[in-house]
């Protein structure tokens, strides 16, 4: 088929030149009698079985339906690993739902969601059969899933029994740990809210009656995010589920049925900033013009599950901005910033301080450098009744009469600065010394203790293409964070849509030499192995050390320069020193040096 001609060559092999199932032999031959074959075999798809679905016909949250496949064999292994996957594809629609996944031929009786509307509630569903290589094999069936013939009345109250438990059609998942059966029939619930929107929303339906409706299923879509927040995500097949389930649960074209404290929300042109508010954070959406929309979504966790739960230190906001004719995202513009603030999930270590200043103003003083982000400071006091007065000042210790910032015990930020060092001084309360040098009498005693703590925040950003969270890095894009007013909680400024989420970087804090000898004995105990080691080290180091300093000893004896035996006790002494030509190998000289005084 091919001749490579180079051992540097590289050769790829379209795999539509060889057949599936069929052998393919590959020979390498030198320029000497050197000869190397190889034979593989071309991976085929499983074959042998039939799959099927039952019934073709049912209603939504009432018909059981199953899915069965039988008689599959992988190719070319003795011990086959397929796995079964179950989708389906409301018609009209690109996007597939995935129902059921994993090494199970036979799926437990589920239902459906509802059928498209448009096209007499019909359905594709999807049956792939994959092997250990990922080769599938599909089948594809029409289904027809009606929504209930019950009124929206009896459909809010059927619904709330399967939220509360009353009803056992969710429960029973939740109870077992089937969260595929969980997520399956949450999208089959949110699936007929949706499709009885325009019956009770009909002509007959009186305005309250409309708000009361549109509250009442608000409360239902959020009680469904509070029970997939519970969900597990240890697989890509989760987090696509999962997200299956919120994207059939908010339509954008219900988000007056959507709470922020839910989901997010959905903006479209519109010429004032909208702000909202939610326990994952919030956020002050940009501004918007003709047909551009923008779209915000907050998670509790980080939708990238196989990343590490240290890549972000806070929930993550989602912001999508489109164009009006493209689909493509809008570039960043920095007339087009938004802010939002997320919570720190992640809290840092704090350094307790025990000290007993001495100066003028009986403070203890801490230095820190802020290069890049913000910095969080939090100075806790030990005893609560003991109030604290903390002082700031840029490259010079601060003093209550001099500061660049002034605060009480807490949290309090710190901005970055190029060139500089902050200077924190922590004091009791109406503690000082008089200028005669006492101690004012509202100080009863300026011993300190406390707690000390800091913690950096960034702002990063999800790069789909390394799948890494970085800081931003395209042109035109940014994403600072700047001092907020709420503890844990910083504030960013962004023209950067995408995933944005907050990193924390925890500093280094003091050691605290007050307790560092506490329980000696017991850090000892835990720390056997180690003191085992460093004892042994320096038993075998100092008979050594003692060894050979003798022995230096005796070669500076050898270095010395002294008189000959028989001038010993003359007045005038010569140093001759006599160099051979040593630069050059095998020298020497024969010449006896004389000297005539």
């Amino acid at each position: 088929l091919h001749q490579l001609t180079n051992r540097s060559q590289r050769k790829h092999f379209d795999p539509r030149c060889c057949l599936s199932g069929s052998s393919v032999g590959i020979k390498l031959r030198s320029e000497g009698p050197f000869t190397v074959s190889k034979t593989f075999v071309v991976n085929k798809p499983a074959s042998g079985g039939n799959c099927t679905i039952e019934p073709r016909e049912g209603i939504a949250m009432e018909t059981k339906f199953r899915i069965s496949c039988w008689s599959w064999v992988e190719f070319n292994v003795t011990a086959s690993s397929l796995t079964y996957e179950y989708r389906i594809r409301p018609k009209g629609n690109l996007r597939t739902i995935l129902l059921f996944y994993g090494p199970t031929a036979v799926s437990p009786e589920v239902v459906l969601p509802v059928g498209s509307s448009t096209h007499g509630y019909k359905t594709d569903a999807y049956i792939n059969v994959v092997d250990s290589l990922g080769d599938k094999i599909a089948f594809i069936f029409d289904v027809t899933v009606y929504p209930p013939a019950i009124p929206a009345s009896e459909l809010l109250a059927g619904i709330s029994d399967i939220m509360d438990g009353t009803s056992d059609k969710l429960s029973q998942h939740l109870k077992s740990g089937n969260q595929q059966g969980a997520a399956t029939t949450l999208m089959c619930l949110t699936s007929v809210m949706n499709a009885k929107n325009e019956d009770a929303e009909g002509a007959n339906a009186t305005s309250e009656e409309r708000t009361a409706f549109n509250r009442r299923m608000a409360e239902l879509r959020t009680k469904l995010v509070e029970v997939v927040a519970n969900f597990s995500l240890n697989s890509p097949e989760d987090l696509e589920q999962t997200n299956d389930v919120l994207r059939t649960a908010f339509p954008p074209d219900r988000t007056d049925q959507i709470t922020v404290n839910a989901q997010g929300v959905r903006l479209n042109g519109s010429n004032d900033s909208v702000s909202f508010q939610s326990a994952l954070g919030d956020a002050s959406l940009p501004q918007l013009s003709g047909c551009d929309s923008v779209k915000a979504v907050f998670s509790g966790r980080s939708p990238y599950v196989w990343q590490p739960k240290t890549s972000v230190a806070s929930p993550v906001l989602m912001i999508d901005k489109r164009g009006c004719r493209s689909r493509r995202a809008a570039a960043p513009s920095s007339s087009e910033s938004f802010t939002f603030s997320l919570p720190a999930t992640a809290v840092g270590e704090k350094a307790v301080v025990n000290a007993t200043p001495t100066d003028r103003w009986l403070s203890f003083y801490h230095s820190v450098n802020v290069t890049f982000g913000v910095l969080e400071v939090t100075v806790l006091p030990i005893n609560v009744s003991h109030a604290l007065q903390v002082f700031v000042q840029l490259d010079r210790l601060p003093t209550p009469l001099e500061y660049l910032i002034n605060a009480s015990q807490g949290s309090f930020y710190l901005p970055a600065v190029s060139n500089g060092t902050y200077f924190i001084g922590v004091q009791r309360d109406g503690c000082y010394r008089e200028p005669s040098g006492e101690v004012a009498s509202s100080c009863p005693d300026p011993s300190l203790s406390y707690e000390f703590g800091l913690s950096q925040y960034d702002c990063l950003v999800w790069d789909a293409v390394q799948e890494i969270w970085t800081k931003p890095s395209t042109a035109g894009a940014s994403c600072t964070v700047e001092a907020s007013d709420v503890p844990n909680r910083p504030r960013f400024v962004s023209n950067l849509f995408g995933s944005l989420g907050a990193g924390m970087n925890v500093l280094p804090n003091l050691i605290d030499f007050g307790k560092l000898f506490d329980n000696w004995q017991g850090k000892l105990a835990d720390s056997a192995a180690v003191v085992g080691t460093v004892v042994a080290l320096w038993v075998i180091f100092i008979p050594i050390a003692v060894w050979l300093r003798r022995v230096d000893n005796k070669d500076s004896e050898k270095f010395k320069y002294l008189p000959l035996i028989d001038d010993a006790n003359e007045k005038f002494v010569y140093r001759i020193d006599v160099y051979t030509a040593s630069d050059r190998s095998n020298a020497g000289t024969r010449i006896c040096p004389l000297l005539s005084v």
